[in-house]
């Protein structure tokens, strides 16, 4: 009897530790098809609460906006004359090339831009900078006017990562045939 149990726990039969080749071969793949398909996800859910983050600050400045209507009677075409408790600062270069240096600044993501907002009507824009992976896509506000039309929000972009960000953000299967949705 024990005899035999010498020869099992010479043949590893008693005694058997660790995961084979095969075994570890098995997990590690599974492990590379979950992140395969998660991280693209977990970027464009990254991609897609900043984006929230540009259509409140957008928000922001047609709430300010219209303060300032309230008290001048119009609109301003520059950020300084906003009451704005957002850290907006100003861009080093004109990536766009705006005229005015305050009709433009930028946050951690996004430049954003009034133009055309001394003739009654204003348009806020928010880019996504270009120097942060390449994302490239435009939230914007545009017809905001002096006789009480709130504007209409949407987003545009030229390229395929931004398209498919400007989907997430208006809520939308399929974009224009100028890249571009309404947003809600």
């Amino acid at each position: 009897m024990r005899g035999n149990k010498k020869y099992l726990w010479a043949a590893g039969a008693l005694n058997k530790k660790g995961f084979t080749l095969m075994e570890v071969i098995v997990i590690v793949l599974i492990i590379g098809i979950l992140a395969a398909i998660g991280v693209p996800q977990y970027q464009r859910a990254l991609e897609s609460s900043r984006s929230s983050d540009a259509i409140v600050t957008i928000g922001n400045i047609v709430t300010a906006q219209e303060m300032q209507l309230l008290q001048s009677g119009s609109f301003t075409p520059n950020f300084s004359d906003l009451m704005l408790d957002i850290p907006l600062e100003r861009p080093a270069q004109a990536t766009y090339g705006w005229d005015s240096q305050d009709s433009r600044g930028e946050s951690q993501f996004f430049e954003y831009d009034i133009s055309g907002c001394t003739y009654g009507e204003c348009s806020i824009s928010a880019f996504r900078k270009e120097d942060d992976g390449g994302h490239l896509y435009e939230i914007r506000l545009t017809g905001m006017d002096t006789s009480g039309n709130k504007g209409v929000r949407s987003c545009h972009s030229d390229d395929e990562y931004g398209r498919k960000i400007c989907l997430l953000i208006c809520g939308v299967d399929d974009l224009s045939a100028d890249g571009s949705c309404m947003i809600d």
